[in-house]
Parts: C-alpha cells; structure tokens; sequence
C-alpha cells in the first residue's frame, strides 16, 4: 500500500482560498466546520491519488479537533477521489508516548520540540504494510521523515511540480 500524508492548510489551500463561499459540512457531533480547499490543489491532489493509487493518512492539524472519519467525507465533498484510512497520532496527549519518551531520554517531554515527522514515523511503526510514502506539508518539521517530504509553498498549494516529485517519491518504496 502505498501512502500520502495530507497536510490540508498550504497544500490544499492558499491565502486566496479564504473565501465566503466555501463549502461547511458537519461534524458527527453535528458542529458546522468549513475547510478552505482550492479546486485546482484538489485536482492536483486527485491526479496524484489517481496515478499512484494512493491513500491518504491526515497529518494536518485539523485532525485534531476534527476525527478522520469526519474530514475524509468531507474532503469527498470537495471532489477528494482518494480514500481517507486514518490519521497520525497525537503524540503531546499520548500518554504511553510520552512515558516512553520520559523512559528513553531521562526527562520529561518538551512540547515545544514535537516535530510532526515523529507522529508521521509513530503511524509508520504502527503500520508496517506500507510499501511507501509521501508527506505533503508546507512544514519542515519532519524530524525523521524529511527525506519524503515535498514541501509545498503556502502561497501556491499543491502545485504540478510538487504532483511529480510526490509520484517520483511513492515509486521508490519504504527506505529507512
């Protein structure tokens, strides 16, 4: 299987994208939500999805007041093909994570250093099927990961050449 992980502001969306019209759906808990998405970032999105057969991991801060199950519907009612199979872990309320860390490294844990590559690396652990993977971010804090991250400029979104790298780098399956 092979894997993105989605960051959605400044892949999906740019500052151009905060808009009046955009679409709100609702949470499961029935809380009115609007996710700016950029039609042409989607479309770039589907083609990679398309032409890799890749599913998508949310690794994006929305994750964390918004479940997967409720930001993969609707990311479909922006046009999203692919399919939404969960999301990376919140490792600051992770408290196994955190005693682990406490364990290895003598202290206890500094929020301020979370990198979100460490909660990208924890799914991966936990996911050992996965044939290879890409991140999509406009973030560099991929401690771990960096070397599959395609940096997206926030400006812009998710841009053709960042659709050819991502491909190039799901070709390659899983390296260390």
């Amino acid at each position: 299987m092979r894997v993105i992980f989605l960051d959605i502001d400044g892949v999906l969306n740019h500052p151009g994208t905060y808009a009046d019209d955009l679409a709100p759906w609702r949470r499961e808990d029935g809380e009115i939500i609007k996710i700016p998405v950029a039609p042409e970032c989607m479309d770039r999105l589907n083609r990679l999805v398309a032409e890799t057969e890749a599913a998508i991991v949310i690794s994006s801060s929305w994750r964390l007041f918004a479940r997967w199950q409720d930001l993969g519907p609707a990311l479909n009612r922006h046009g999203l093909i692919g399919e939404v199979i969960g999301e990376t872990p919140d490792l600051i309320n992770d408290q196994a994570w955190l005693t682990s860390w406490r364990t290895r490294h003598g202290e206890p844990f500094q929020y301020e250093l979370l990198e979100r590559g460490w909660e990208i690396s924890e799914w991966l652990r936990c996911h050992p099927e996965i044939a290879a993977y890409v991140v999509l971010d406009d973030c560099s804090d991929m401690k771990g990961v960096a070397h599959r991250l395609v940096k997206c400029d926030p400006t812009v979104g998710l841009d053709d050449p960042d659709v050819e790298r991502a491909k190039w780098m799901l070709s390659l399956g899983v390296s260390p």
